[in-house]
């Protein structure tokens, strides 16, 4: 720079500090934008947020509702099965002793049942009424010979 004329370095170094002070003005915008960026990023995580709760508020009112039809249908469902019991018992009362015959005779049937069942039972766990169990080692060779 020494061969410019003192004029020329002086626009020179005029030139310089525009350009430093063009280069924080971008900087500047830069860094704006970026917290702009930032600010709208969040704003969206928050709609986001909210969106999701008032969904969730949303799904919790409908199963609410659910439940509460559901609740009406049992209790109408109930009020129609006590109406029919008495309705049933209306119907024994008035043919008496018929149906206690058969009430005996199911009784019965029932108690058979159980039997079968708990015999069952001790099939599957080995305890037949056949005889008695006996041990696994019995099967192999050292087994029989003993027996």
């Amino acid at each position: 720079m020494s061969s410019l004329v003192p004029s020329e370095e002086a626009l020179v170094r005029a030139g310089v500090c525009e350009r430093k002070k063009e280069k924080e003005k971008e900087e500047k915008k830069e860094e704006v934008e970026k917290k702009e960026e930032k600010k709208e990023k969040k704003k969206e995580k928050e709609e986001e947020k909210e969106e999701k709760k008032e969904k969730k508020k949303e799904k919790e009112e409908k199963e609410k509702g659910d439940r509460k039809e559901e609740e009406k249908e049992g209790g109408e469902k109930r009020k129609e099965d006590k109406e029919e019991k008495e309705k049933e018992e209306k119907k024994k009362k008035r043919r008496g002793g018929e149906e206690e015959g058969e009430d005996e005779e199911g009784e019965r049937g029932g108690e058979e049942e159980e039997e079968e069942k708990k015999k069952k039972r001790r099939r599957r766990r080995g305890e037949e009424d056949s005889g008695p169990v006996l041990p696994s080692s019995a099967f192999t060779a050292e087994g029989m010979s003993a027996c």
